[in-house]
């Protein structure tokens, strides 16, 4: 899927999606809730948490 594509299912820019995945920025919790709903996965695997 395409930056735009997600861009549009999540709302955001696609500015932003190029931020979070080049590290600039991170994405608030209501987008990462967002992007686990589109991946259809968890937050916590999406930030990499390994404890849960």
């Amino acid at each position: 899927m395409s930056q735009q594509e997600v861009a549009q299912k999540i709302r955001v820019s696609q500015k932003c999606i190029s931020q979070w995945e080049n590290g600039a920025t991170e994405p608030t919790l209501t987008f990462l809730w967002r992007l686990a709903d589109l991946f259809d996965t968890s937050v916590d695997v999406l930030i990499g948490r390994k404890d849960f």
